[in-house]
C-alpha cells in the first residue's frame, strides 16, 4: 500500500448525508487507503446509524448546530454536539468529555516564506 502524505480526512457541510451515496464511496475509499474519516453532521448518531455511510466513519460530529449552546468540546460546534469514535459503524467511545481532546496545530513555512496554519486550536 502507497504511504498517503496525510493520514484523515474531514468531510463537512452542507449536510454530508443528503449525498448518501457519493458519501459512501469518498468514506469507502478512504478507508481502503488506510486513511482515517472524520464526518461533520446536523444528524443525531441515532437518526443516520442505519446509514451505509456511517460504517466507514471513524469518528462522528453529530447533532445540529445551536450557536446559543457553548461548546467544551475542542472538536464540537455547540455545546449538544458529540465527538463520537466509530468502529464499523458502532459506537466504540464517547470522546465529547475527555480531557485533552485537545489542542492540536500543524505550522508550516515553505522555503519561499509562506506560512500555513491547521488544526484545532490557538496560537
Amino acid at each position: 500500500m502507497h504511504k498517503q502524505p496525510y493520514d484523515g480526512i474531514s468531510v463537512s457541510g452542507g449536510e454530508p448525508f443528503e449525498q448518501e451515496q457519493e458519501l459512501t464511496l469518498l468514506l469507502k475509499g478512504a478507508k481502503e487507503s488506510g486513511v482515517n474519516t472524520l464526518v461533520f453532521t446536523g444528524y443525531t448518531y441515532e437518526e443516520i446509524a442505519g446509514s451505509c455511510a456511517v460504517q466507514y466513519c471513524d469518528f462522528l460530529i453529530d447533532g445540529p448546530y445551536i450557536r446559543e449552546i457553548e461548546s467544551t468540546c475542542l472538536y464540537t460546534g455547540s455545546g449538544n454536539q458529540r465527538f463520537l469514535r466509530l468502529n464499523k459503524g458502532m459506537i466504540t467511545e464517547d470522546l465529547t468529555d475527555r480531557a485533552g481532546n485537545g489542542a492540536e496545530s500543524e505550522i508550516i513555512i515553505s522555503p519561499d516564506g509562506v506560512i500555513t496554519v491547521t488544526g484545532f486550536g490557538t496560537l
